[in-house]
């Protein structure tokens, strides 16, 4: 964004017929209002961490979901195991 250059900007009101003290008062309301503005760049970053942060979250979320499949198929394996071995068949 554009650097806003107050000075000017109370230069083209009064040139336009208005008084000094309002196109000031204008000015810095415009201002304080451009203030808060982001810009391109701004955005482009809070965007770039943003898709950053859920893929790390997808990642971990794979991680888990590989883990506890793992886990519950060896838990079946030792449940069968187990059956067998009860039964007196292994």
């Amino acid at each position: 964004m554009a650097t806003f250059d107050t000075h000017e900007a109370v230069r083209q009101l009064t040139a336009s017929g208005m008084d000094e003290a309002p196109a000031e008062a204008v000015v810095d309301v415009v201002g304080d209002a451009m203030a808060d503005l982001v810009t391109k760049s701004d955005l482009e970053v809070a965007v770039a961490q943003l898709t950053a942060e859920m893929h790390r979250a997808l990642r971990v979320q794979g991680m888990w979901i590989v883990g506890t499949i793992v886990g519950l198929a060896t838990l079946a394996a030792l449940m069968v195991t187990t059956a067998l071995m009860v039964l007196g068949v292994a």
